[in-house]
């Protein structure tokens, strides 16, 4: 039974996050009423109507592209004293950030974008959540400066500029804080660990691994070889994706001033830091609507053209996060809600390491009866080992696997069943039979091309099936005992005479 100060927390923390979910939408809806407000239908229709999109909108795609793979350099860089990432394992990563703040809200991306860098180098996830937030500090600086040095080359609006005033200051602080952590870590560390001593050991400890965990995210900046070119990343990215904002202006017969278009890039990003829906709609339209009227365009076309660049950015990004996510099997939140389920162990009783239980590994006294498909599964898993009553130990790793499932939480065995019943059907329509009724020699090998395959999500699937019933296979009593006499069993060996003489 969770304990009442638990229960609060648990609630708390549930308010909170409906909480700001609802003011998402909330300001998205206000600046969407804001952006339509007033507006002249007929010539938006006529805005789309004379638009040309052929090469404009192929090549504004290619620059947002370019971007992101920009964008897995620059994170590639930033882990590479922690992990070896090609570019595009770096460039994925980044892009199911961004597909994720497409599809749901209060900006989950970034945690999303974080559990699978440290599930693609091992690093923790405080450390790749660090590296998220440097990254991100970097896109704001360099939004900040640009709109800052924009007047050089362009008028400005002044809301915008004074955006980019307010703005600089926050950014600066946070900045201030990154180079600190980077250039003094120990004194960091200390300064945490003497204004954490007041507190229990186990939350001192836990506090002071933390602030550990975000000085090492930001030591690429200590890098004084690495640093010139992690900033000159940065420039590019926004540079490149100014390039989308260039060719969309084409798109309706607007100038395709490259300073007008760094203008409008920034101030819309700006803006869109607000809480908002998913694929910020609203707050992107607006801001990119005012930020373009400010050079004189009418409020019809400055809207088109905030449409055109929103659909510009979000299919592409979301269509490659998504299966991004299908290729490595990502499934969001799992990671996050196992580590909430998790029961953390006594560190003397795991050799001195945190160690965090999911779900208890025990043999129930009645386990319940496994189904025809895991069962043949778990025969196909098993080694051909020559037993004296095989059947009935299969049956018991069986039992076992299935007792194992049943007492995974809800999510997972919800997945589980999803995972399964997509591979019978696969087999159905590839072999046209029951996986169940096909002989053990071709189960084998279907369960083999799924379980190390190519194919990770299909990989994740098969691997706690088969672990499990390894387990119980070589912990089954008849299984040790024929395994112990088969190692006492005297072996035949060559005798060789020495040569005489």
């Amino acid at each position: 039974m969770m304990p009442a100060h638990s229960m609060k927390r648990t609630g708390t923390g549930t308010g909170i996050r409906r909480a700001t979910i609802l003011a998402g939408f909330a300001v998205s809806a206000a600046f969407l009423a804001l952006a339509a407000w007033r507006l002249d239908r007929t010539g938006v229709q006529q805005a789309f109507a004379h638009a040309r999109w052929w090469p404009f909108v192929p090549l504004a795609i290619a620059c947002y592209v370019a971007g992101h793979v920009l964008r897995g350099v620059r994170c590639r860089e930033l882990v590479r004293q922690d992990a070896h990432l090609s570019t595009l394992t770096a460039s994925n990563i980044v892009v199911v950030g961004y597909a994720v703040n497409n599809l749901l809200p209060a900006r989950l991306g970034e945690l999303a974008r974080a559990g699978m860098l440290a599930e693609r180098t091992g690093m923790p996830f405080t450390r790749a959540l660090t590296v998220t937030f440097l990254e991100r500090l970097l896109d704001g600086i360099v939004m900040v400066g640009l709109l800052i040095a924009a007047p050089l080359v362009v008028p400005v609006h002044g809301w915008v500029l004074q955006s980019a005033r307010v703005a600089a200051p926050i950014f600066g602080v946070a900045l201030a804080l990154v180079v600190l952590c980077a250039l003094a870590p120990y004194r960091v560390i200390s300064l945490a660990s003497r204004l954490a001593a007041p507190l229990p050991a186990s939350t001192h400890d836990r506090l002071v691994g933390l602030v550990s965990q975000i000085t090492q995210g930001v030591s690429p900046l200590r890098d004084a070889r690495r640093l010139p070119s992690i900033v000159t990343l940065s420039v590019l990215v926004w540079l490149a994706e100014a390039g989308m904002f260039v060719f969309a202006m084409s798109c309706f017969h607007l100038p395709a001033l490259y300073g007008r278009a760094v203008v409008v890039m920034a101030a819309t990003n700006l803006g869109i830091l607000l809480p908002s829906s998913p694929g910020f709609i609203g707050p992107f339209h607006w801001f990119c609507m005012q930020a373009l009227a400010g050079f004189g365009v009418p409020e019809a076309t400055s809207f088109s053209y905030a449409v055109l660049v929103h659909l510009t950015f979000y299919a592409p990004v979301t269509l490659w996060g998504v299966a991004a996510m299908g290729w490595y099997g990502i499934e969001l939140g799992t990671v996050l809600a196992m580590q909430r389920a998790g029961r953390l162990l006594d560190p003397k009783s795991a050799g001195g390491l945190p160690v965090r239980v999911i779900t208890p590994l025990v043999r129930a006294s009645r386990e319940p009866a496994p189904s025809r498909l895991l069962q043949s599964i778990c025969e196909a898993l098993l080694p051909d080992h020559d037993l004296p009553d095989r059947a009935a130990a299969v049956q018991r790793v069986c039992a076992f696997v299935a007792g194992q499932t049943a007492a995974l939480p809800w999510y997972l065995r919800l997945a589980m069943t999803l995972g399964l019943s997509g591979f019978s059907m696969t087999v159905l329509i590839t072999h046209a039979r029951p996986f169940s009724s096909l002989p053990l020699a071709r189960r084998r090998r279907i369960v083999a091309a799924w379980a190390w395959g190519r194919l990770a999500i299909a990989r994740q699937l098969f691997r706690p099936l088969r672990s499990t019933a390894l387990l119980a296979w070589y912990e089954d009593a008849a299984v040790s005992a024929a395994t112990e006499r088969s190692a006492e069993e005297p072996r035949p060996c060559a005798i060789i005479e020495a040569p005489h003489g």
